[in-house]
């Protein structure tokens, strides 16, 4: 990809702003607070955000995704060039929320795939 290619796909084309977007709940903030050209990003530092699912305040970028009680997501940390796939089953719709707006697993499956071991 080329540097400008990768440079648009990955420039906010939304941010949450207060008011002009909601989470799964009606509710401002949660995990979907900035988004690219398809791109997810997360820990975006936007007030009222919840979207921090590494819990170290690092932007990545990627794609969460989940179905049918699986959750998954592709997250690459830019600035070290570093990235994490992941999916964990059995989550229903209505699980525990962790530290980020994220489900608790899917912090837990974070934590351990980087060494922090919840």
């Amino acid at each position: 990809v080329k540097p400008a290619s990768y440079a648009a796909l990955v420039e906010p084309q939304w941010r949450l702003l207060g008011g002009n977007g909601h989470d799964e709940a009606g509710k401002p903030g949660g995990v979907y607070c900035a988004y690219g050209l398809a791109v997810h990003i997360i820990a975006s530092g936007n007030p009222g955000c919840r979207d921090d699912l590494f819990g170290d305040r690092r932007l990545r970028i990627g794609h969460s995704g989940g179905a049918y009680n699986l959750r998954s997501g592709l997250w690459l940390d830019p600035q070290s060039g570093r990235g994490l796939a992941l999916f964990t089953s059995e989550v229903p719709d209505d699980a525990a929320k962790g530290a980020s707006g994220f489900t608790r697993r899917e912090e837990e499956v974070v934590a351990r795939a980087i060494g922090r071991g919840r």
